[in-house]
């Protein structure tokens, strides 16, 4: 049977508690905003969504130490955890913050750090880590800190900078067995492996999601305002909007991704020589290329119609604040992954307007994608809709696969009566609903249960049927909704490969009693070095009980630096920190070789 998960929806003026196979009532937050100070809500102007976020974080950090947040692209997610984050401050959960990402685009990261550093109340007290400065970063372990993963699907992988960012932290993305002093919050618009493995593994980590304000232009308004559009032949496409483009009585700009496919002419040079044909103008931004001058190209008001051309530019995180001069996006990926291709320039485009604060949307912009690609948006509006439950088929880590399960989606249908119940389901010729038994369908109260079509009730809550017996019918204003629980339904379900970290207990570090690698050479002679490390294999020791064992040493015995030694000694720094902090005494072993600058000893234990 499924896990568990659980899951917060919420929104402007209600928050939802969801479980994979469980839908509880829908409830109205109690927004009294007590721990939540006004000087929070003051500086951040927060919504009564974000409010709800800041306090239901806060309190699962009084018990609990793991929470991912989720809420759409350009929705307003770094302005939620810059609250969270003042607010553990404010009321003591952590002294510290640590902003970090595996992205290695320096726009994003500047323009979390300009951020942080307009913020009085986080400048002080916020370090932000950035892409190849995962490995520089030495984390101090004895102070309670809050490391926030910033676009948290990005570089999720195993042995990748974050992997090794976290182990060294003592981080758990997993939600278990992370270091005592951790409190860890993952953000992002696209975590569809880390859900899932929240909702498979044995995690206690909360998930919130954050519906945006009615304001908000995101995918499904795109969708919605049939923004979104494919094609099958790039070309072809691409010389019927430079025609387009040409001919707008407005000067207009197209922006195109080129991402080359390895196979065929270059796209680069068919694109320049359809621009040539019509005396365009167009321009390549690529990695190399300066943030500052792409975004300022963009919003700049064009004299001329002409095409930005970018390449690994313009993707998550990164907001245009001015979108009206911009006529058409393109993506030309023949096959994206769903995180990528929403993270891209669709991402880019969604958001608010304040007009008052310089923030222009565009809702006439037209969005270009490649046919096989076009499942993607649809699946995302999904996501969100069903709460998670239903994940898109590609994205980082994900498989898409087909199993047969006990229970069955809600079936939606025009609201029926007793009198013509039977009739119409026999008429669905559905296969959820196949043979119904005679007088197998009976009517119920909807009560406090709020039902959504695709999202899966649990048979053991009550909510669905007799399994294989029995049919329930729910009448919701003018709908009707069809429950029959059965026992050999296929559904097909999105999974993981598991190589991804939001899998993996802390513990993976660990194999056959010892610690992989051991101390890190530094270790051996910097007394600050030995101390993080001491504390972790202790840690590791009680977590995983007899799995690691309570002891450091190889055949040669342990080298350590004088001052190490000391350190570890009774009444060493080390010692005592153990001591004060862990409730543990470490025991160093007997000499074994000595002269002026080293001393090797038998083994450390504790």
């Amino acid at each position: 049977m499924t896990k568990k998960i659980n899951v917060f929806f919420i929104e402007h003026n209600k928050m939802t508690n969801h479980s994979e196979k469980k839908i509880e009532t829908t409830h109205n937050v109690p927004l009294s905003y007590r721990g939540v100070s006004q000087i929070i809500m003051s500086i951040f102007k927060l919504t009564r969504s974000r409010k709800a976020t800041v306090i239901q974080t806060t309190k699962y950090y009084k018990t609990n130490k793991s929470i991912t947040l989720v809420a759409p692209m350009q929705s307003g997610k770094t302005a939620t955890y810059f609250a969270i984050a003042i607010d553990a401050l404010n009321n003591g959960i952590v002294k510290k913050i640590v902003i970090f990402s595996g992205n290695r685009e320096t726009m994003l990261r500047d323009q979390t750090m300009e951020r942080v550093s307009k913020n009085e109340l986080l400048k002080d007290v916020t370090e932000v880590v950035w892409g190849p400065d995962l490995k520089k970063y030495n984390p101090d372990i004895f102070i309670n800190t809050l490391y926030i993963w910033d676009e948290s699907h990005y570089g999720q992988s195993d042995e990748q900078e974050v992997d090794n960012f976290c182990s060294k932290c003592g981080i758990c993305p997993l939600g278990i067995d992370s270091f005592q002093s951790v409190y860890y919050l993952s953000v992002s618009a696209t975590p569809f492996s880390e859900v899932i493995d929240v909702q498979e593994e044995e995690s206690k980590k909360l998930v919130i999601f954050q519906k945006p304000n009615n304001n908000y232009f995101g995918i499904k308004q795109m969708i919605e305002y049939g923004l979104i559009q494919t094609f099958d032949d790039y070309s072809t496409k691409m010389e019927e909007l430079v025609r387009e483009l040409i001919t707008s009585p407005v000067p207009k700009i197209g922006v195109i991704r080129l991402r080359e496919d390895g196979k065929g002419e270059n796209k680069l040079t068919i694109l320049k020589v359809i621009c040539d044909k019509y005396k365009v103008s167009c321009k390549l931004y690529d990695k190399d290329a300066d943030d500052e001058e792409l975004t300022n190209a963009i919003e700049t008001k064009p004299m001329k119609s002409h095409v930005i051309i970018v390449k690994g530019k313009l993707k998550m995180g990164k907001t245009i604040k001015d979108k009206r001069n911009v006529m058409f996006c393109m993506e030309t990926a023949k096959k994206s992954n769903s995180d990528t291709l929403l993270q891209g320039l669709m991402g880019r485009f969604c958001g608010y307007e304040d007009k008052k604060n310089g923030l222009y949307l565009n809702n006439e912009v037209k969005f270009y994608i490649h046919e096989n690609n076009k499942n993607g948006p649809f699946e995302y509006v999904k996501y969100f809709t069903t709460i998670g439950v239903t994940s898109p088929k590609t994205g980082m880590n994900l498989l898409h696969k087909r199993r047969t399960v006990k229970y069955a989606p809600v079936i939606k249908i025009p609201k029926i009566n007793r009198s013509n119940a039977k009739e119409n389901i026999s008429l669905l010729n559905n296969p959820i609903l196949n043979k119904i038994p005679e007088n197998g369908y009976r009517f119920k109260i909807p009560g406090k249960m709020i039902l959504e079509e695709g999202v899966v009730p649990t048979i053991e809550a009550g909510h669905g049927a007799k399994l294989n017996t029995e049919l329930n019918i729910y009448n919701i204003g003018d709908w009707s909704y069809l429950l029959y629980a059965k026992s050999d339904i296929p559904v097909e379900c999105t999974t993981t490969t598991k190589k991804e970290i939001f899998s993996k207990p802390l513990k993976k570090l660990y194999q056959n009693g010892f610690v992989i690698g051991g101390p890190r050479s530094e270790s051996f002679i910097i007394v600050n070095e030995m101390m993080i490390d001491m504390y972790k294999f202790i840690h590791a020791s009680k977590i995983t009980q007899s799995l690691c064992e309570k002891k450091i040493q190889t055949k040669q015995g342990v080298k350590l630096s004088l001052v190490v030694f000391e350190a570890l000694k009774p009444e060493g720094v080390i010692y005592n920190k153990m001591k004060n902090m862990e409730n543990v005494i470490i025991k160093v072993g007997n000499i074994l070789k000595q002269d002026d600058k080293y001393i090797t000893v038998k083994d450390i234990s504790w």
